[in-house]
């Protein structure tokens, strides 16, 4: 593979002629792109968006009614943040890395990468405008996560929500700068420097995991913890975090030139491909795209053998969880312990942690259904066999199920170091299996869903008012959610118990019995689905006729 930036010697420098000539050509194609957009409107757009956008985050930030910390919960907070604040931080770098490691973060257009990048112009000069560009997009993320993080934590401990609005946003805009810059330095330092990278930055989250767990003292990225909690107090040695950022920074730009063309334009083509799936609502192809991206191939040979005669279909589904990379499964532990760490905030009294678990738990569902989900991708397979469609989808799952309530111990084990109670342990092991098998539910919803298909008849959708079809298509993309949350339900059930004196476990067999209750009902969904679209296909198509509806 091509690795010099720079592969001849007329490359090496670049003339003032051809550097104004590119510049001219970008400008040309911006110009381009906004002359038929009318100014006025796009600014009103904006002015809605923002309005709307910041007016339903702090609709509902409102909503969630929890209680104000004490003075020792407000002490023991400001003790404990910034550890765990800072190991999210070293998580979000390590995924950083990890994308550069695979060709990440740039996606260079196609064009771009053959005319552009090619032509005899330094890359650095190439490469800057869409290096800045992708700075702006995740730093401007990462401020947004950061602010409404901070807004609720403000509203929580009872104080200014602007300050801990604003030292939130600073906070986040810091991870998420370091997270592209360690991206950029992994990819240009080349694959052999990039393992030591991945390497030091895998350390780091253990040394800050056990600096959040308190068995050490302090954890290497704590001062950057420590600037999320501006909003109460100051401590000038945190503004070492975002100087160290910059200076990463200015040290990435300089190594722009040594990017690899050839991850480059591997990388715009899956891109591309990507942004039209999601445009499709197509979850199941982004998923299989994100993993080209970051190069997640089989295992040749399983971590064991599994031969379980009597049950093919289980055994079938376990023989490809026994293939699955190191890389995905480390991800799907982290998931894991995200899910399980958002519903102790949850139970401590941080109702919008719901959120984050939720999603975490959708995700780790969407790895878990992966034998399911390539029996979906060859639909022509599934019907030449003498079974019955919904039978042989209910067996399917049998394997998923398993390999959910295994991971869902690893969350239930991060909630016990977190409580560090029996009855934590016990809870977590009571309302923790079920509660993963209902999330399980929705990424199986999701990826029973699929893609639109406009060639088919069905799709009556692609012919309603843009209103209707809207509301069809937001209510396809979040009932999976929907169903994840009811997953995460129980915990609430839990609080709301311990709360009013009585037996959290009474109370946490109650949200299992009903999570199970959710689980078992699609299941027995799954197995009618297909039936009933019949039916309802056929009664759909007796009614036309009768009408002479379509003649």
């Amino acid at each position: 593979m091509m690795r010099a930036a720079v592969p001849t010697s007329e490359n090496q420098g670049g003339t003032g002629v051809e550097i104004a000539g590119l510049h001219a050509l970008r400008k040309a194609r911006r110009r381009h792109r906004v002359k038929d957009l009318e100014w006025f409107d796009v600014l009103y757009q904006v002015y809605i968006v923002a309005g709307i956008g910041g007016g339903v985050v702090w609709w509902l930030s409102s909503l969630a009614k929890d209680g104000r910390l004490s003075a020792a919960g407000t002490a023991d907070f400001f003790s404990k943040a910034p550890s765990w604040i800072g190991l999210a931080a070293a998580i979000a770098i390590f995924l950083g890395v990890r994308s550069g490691s695979s060709g990440g973060p740039l996606a260079i257009e196609d064009a771009d990468v053959r005319h552009v990048l090619l032509a005899p112009i330094p890359l650095r000069v190439s490469l800057r405008q869409p290096a800045q560009q992708r700075v702006r997009a995740v730093v401007f993320s990462g401020l947004v996560v950061g602010a409404i993080a901070g807004e609720l934590t403000g509203q929580r401990l009872g104080q200014s929500t602007m300050s801990w609005l604003l030292s939130g946003a600073a906070a986040g805009a810091t991870i998420a700068l370091a997270t592209v810059i360690a991206a950029l330095i992994t990819h240009a330092l080349g694959r052999r420097i990039g393992l030591i990278i991945a390497f030091v930055a895998g350390a780091v989250i253990v040394v800050q995991a056990l600096a959040a767990l308190r068995a050490i003292g302090a954890g290497p990225l704590d001062t950057v913890g420590s600037l999320a909690l501006w909003g109460g107090r100051i401590h000038i040695l945190d503004l070492l975090a975002p100087i160290i950022v910059i200076g990463l920074g200015v040290f990435a730009y300089l190594q722009l030139e040594h990017l690899s063309v050839d991850q480059m334009a591997r990388r715009s083509a899956l891109v591309s491909q990507l942004r039209f799936a999601a445009t499709m609502q197509d979850l199941r192809t982004v998923v299989l795209l994100r993993r080209q991206l970051s190069m997640e191939v089989p295992r040749t040979r399983p971590y064991m053998r599994l031969k379980l005669r009597r049950i093919p279909i289980v055994s079938r589904g376990l023989r490809s969880f026994a293939r699955f990379p190191a890389k995905r499964l480390f991800r799907m532990a982290v998931l894991a312990i995200v899910a399980g760490g958002a519903q102790v905030a949850v139970y401590r009294g941080t109702t919008p942690a719901l959120i984050l678990a939720t999603f975490a738990g959708f995700l780790l569902g969407l790895d878990c259904i992966e034998p399911f989900s390539q029996e979906l991708d060859h639909p022509n397979l599934t019907d030449g066999l003498p079974l019955e469609p919904g039978w042989l989808f209910q067996r399917l799952l049998i394997a998923p199920m398993i390999v959910m309530v295994a991971f869902s111990l690893i969350g239930v084990a991060t909630g016990w170091a977190i409580q560090r109670t029996t009855g934590a342990l016990v809870v977590g092991l009571i309302i923790g299996p079920a509660g993963a098998l209902a999330t399980l539910m929705g990424a199986v919803s999701n990826a029973i869903g699929g893609a639109p298909d406009p060639t088919t008849q069905g799709n009556e959708a692609f012919f309603l008012p843009p209103e209707v079809a809207g509301v069809k298509f937001a209510a396809k993309a979040l009932w999976p959610l929907i169903l994840s949350f009811l997953g995460v339900i129980p915990i609430l059930a839990v609080r709301t118990g311990t709360r009013h004196g009585d037996n959290a476990i009474a109370f946490a067999v109650r949200g299992a019995v009903g999570a199970l209750a959710i689980a078992a009902m699609y299941m027995w969904w799954i197995g009618k689905r297909l039936a009933f679209k019949k039916w309802f296909r056929t009664m759909m198509e007796d009614g036309k006729k009768q009408t002479g509806f379509g003649r």
